[in-house]
This record gives structure tokens, C-alpha cells and sequence, in this order.
């Protein structure tokens, strides 16, 4: 049976938490890497929304430098594909502990879900939403390799029976081509799973990879016939939209 309840899902994009320049620059300060009032200032629009979320967080600058790094090393082989899949997942585990404490620290660590979502623990979802029903806030990290973090973001979706998966990006929406690469490309308000294929043009997930959606969770949404609203979430007007009425006038739906 399906868990009902009035959740949302919400993948948060390493790149809003952890923007590669700014973290850059911080680590050689000898700061964190990681932006600390943005989440603050997203964690309390939730706190003023009432509403129980779940947060797959993601691996932002740690990902992608050791990745850089790695890859400058050569090891970058088809044997390692794996262990680059692991490494993505491993700095979105840290991103996710910083955001749970921030959490704890907004809501209440009673509010919480004590620890990170992880690894195995996907596959023991249902057995634990009884004890996720305690809680307000539910942070997550990555769950086995093969897919980004969307994928994950849907298995919440299905054990909360949402019919809708949110992700925060650093982009306002999805565009008939990269707008970096092609300035006339045109922002979609909606489209077909189908249409969102026609533009990634990829079946599959290389670690590292970036898209509104990964293609791996696009071929399961549609299976699994589940809407993913896709925002810029430094937007505080569309996430209060996203919050309160499930919908945005600023962003993209894929249908």
C-alpha cells in the first residue's frame, strides 16, 4: 500500500548549495564550500510553508572537482565508471549532513529525520515510512550508480504517492536547446517526456553528467507517470509558488 500524506519531494541541485566558482574560491580561503545562507533562506521558506519535505541533495563543486581531478589523473576507464559514480555520491553524502544539520538547526532536530538517507537504505524505503511520518524534513543522498539523483528523488515520489517531483536548479527552466550555446533557444513552459528526450539526446548517465533531468529518471517518470516541475532554485518567488500552490508560473513542467 501506498503511503499517503501531504509531502514533497524536492531534489536540490549541488549546484545552488555548492556553486562551483564561489566553493572554489572559499576552499582556498579556508572557508566551506558550501553556501550556507542560501540553504538557510530556503529552509525557512519551507519552515513558513508548513509542508513536509524530502530533500535528495546533490554533490555540487565536491563532485565535479574530484572528478576534474581524477580525470587528470587518467582514471578516468571503463573500469572505473563505477568508482566515479561513488565519488558523485559520496560528496553529495557530505552536502546532504551539512543541509540535515541546517535543517535541525531551523526546525528542530525533533522535526528532522536523524540521519542522511543512503545507499541500501533505498531499497528499505517502505519499511521505514512509518518512522519518516514522525518527522518534517527528510534529507537524502545518493542511492547505487547508474543515474543522478533524480532517480532517487523518484523513489520518495512513489513511496509518498506524489504525483509530482520538484528540481531545484540553477537554471529557470528547460529550453529547446543549451541557451548558453544557443542564445535564440526557446525556455519551455511545458512539454512531453518524450519532447524532453528529443532534446537531451541521451539514453544513459556518465558520471558528472548535467540535465535538467538525467535521462535514466526521464525514462522512468514517464513510466512511472509522474510530473517533474523543474525551477531555478535561488527563485524565492517560484519556490514559494512550488510550496504553497504545487505549481509555477516561472519554471518548466515535464508531463
Amino acid at each position: 500500500m501506498k503511503v499517503m500524506n501531504d509531502w514533497k519531494v524536492i531534489k536540490l541541485g549541488g549546484s545552488l548549495l555548492s556553486p562551483y566558482e564561489t566553493a572554489s574560491r572559499s576552499l582556498q580561503l579556508g572557508q566551506l564550500p558550501f553556501d550556507t545562507e542560501y540553504a538557510k533562506e530556503l529552509l525557512a521558506e519551507v519552515k513558513k510553508s508548513g509542508k513536509k519535505i524530502v530533500f535528495i541533495v546533490g554533490g555540487g563543486f565536491l563532485n565535479r572537482w574530484y572528478l576534474q581531478q581524477f580525470r587528470e589523473l587518467k582514471f578516468d576507464k571503463p573500469e572505473t565508471v563505477t568508482d566515479f559514480h561513488y565519488l558523485g555520491m559520496a560528496a553529495s553524502d557530505i552536502n546532504a549532513i551539512l543541509f540535515r544539520i541546517l535543517a535541525g538547526e531551523i526546525f528542530g532536530f525533533e522535526n528532522v529525520y536523524p540521519t542522511v538517507v543512503k545507499y541500501d537504505q533505498y531499497n528499505h524505503l517502505r519499511e521505514e515510512s512509518i518512522e519518516f511520518e514522525k518527522y518534517q524534513v527528510i534529507v537524502a543522498a545518493g542511492w547505487k550508480p547508474g543515474h543522478s539523483h533524480d532517480v532517487d528523488a523518484l523513489m520518495f515520489s512513489a513511496l509518498f504517492n506524489t504525483g509530482k517531483m520538484f528540481s531545484f536548479k540553477n537554471i529557470d527552466g528547460i529550453y529547446s536547446a543549451d541557451p548558453k550555446q544557443y542564445p535564440t533557444a526557446m525556455k519551455k513552459k511545458s512539454l512531453k517526456w518524450a519532447a524532453y528526450r528529443d532534446i537531451i539526446k541521451v539514453t544513459t548517465h556518465k558520471p558528472g553528467a548535467s540535465f535538467p533531468v538525467d535521462a535514466i529518471a526521464a525514462q522512468l517518470a514517464e513510466r512511472m507517470n509522474k510530473q517533474v516541475v523543474v525551477i531555478d532554485g535561488r527563485d524565492m518567488r517560484a519556490v514559494r509558488e512550488v510550496l504553497m500552490d504545487d505549481l509555477t508560473t516561472r519554471g518548466t513542467t515535464i508531463t
